[in-house]
């Protein structure tokens, strides 16, 4: 069985328009890569924390588990009521996305597969959609953060720290981001009201109008708690957006 394979991460960017890209939505979930190799299955993090393998696939998981005479890696985004959306599977990782998402496609009638998109943002804002994914599609698989793989946001968010609870009023939460130099800073404040039990610790997403000169937060809000996430996975403060909205 091979090592862990740690996620292939997007930039912060638009299209190259030298290169041809697969278009896809940009899912509002958890990241989630499944391991499938003979007799085993394991699920991980993007961190790389073990965890469940979804109940909706995990039937199938070990179904693959027991016919497989090698390793392949699933690789998607685990959405609220269970759903489990696949947009990548790795046998070779000198294998083309192109190829790659090819292979996944083989394996539609089984489970979801992000399908690909028009390349049209402001159709996808209209939408309600969150942003879009770019993956270069003669691009091999690279695990880290690349160019190769982008993210067009049309709402700024963020994810950040919540390094302490109840300053400057019980429902609030000081939040923080990785500095220039690679340390946590602050950024701000933000409201935890009827959030839940919200600790310090945690990785939350926010989303903010943007960052201000001093590196803070302009109007954050709260979204969402982040499972399975610590601090090694919160942004860096030259990936917020300065830009001031018309």
């Amino acid at each position: 069985m091979r090592p862990r394979l740690k996620p292939m991460l997007a930039s912060n960017g638009t299209p190259n328009p030298r290169y041809n890209y697969l278009v896809q939505q940009k899912l509002d979930g958890v990241r989630l890569m499944c391991d499938v190799a003979p007799g085993h299955v394991t699920a991980w993090s993007r961190t790389g924390r073990r965890t469940d393998v979804p109940d909706c696939v995990s039937d199938l998981m070990w179904d693959f588990a027991a016919k497989l005479d090698t390793t392949v890696t699933f690789d998607g985004e685990h959405l609220p009521g269970g759903r489990y959306v696949l947009f990548d599977l790795i046998i070779g990782l000198h294998t083309p996305a192109r190829e790659r998402y090819e292979q996944l496609l083989l394996l539609a009638d089984k489970v979801e597969v992000a399908p690909l998109v028009p390349d049209d943002p402001a159709k996808a804002e209209a939408a309600g959609w969150e942003g879009l994914i770019y993956r270069r599609d003669d691009a091999v698989y690279y695990q880290g953060r690349t160019a190769d793989v982008l993210k067009l946001k049309f709402v700024d968010t963020a994810d950040v720290l919540v390094t302490e609870v109840g300053v400057g009023g019980k429902d609030a939460a000081v939040i923080a981001a990785i500095g220039n130099d690679g340390d946590l800073v602050e950024v701000g404040k933000c409201s935890i009201y009827n959030r839940g039990n919200i600790q310090p610790g945690q990785v939350i997403t926010i989303r903010y109008t943007r960052l201000s000169e001093g590196d803070r937060v302009i109007q954050p809000v709260f979204l969402k708690a982040r499972t399975g996430l610590d601090e090694t996975n919160v942004d860096s403060i030259d990936t917020f957006s300065r830009r001031v909205r018309a």
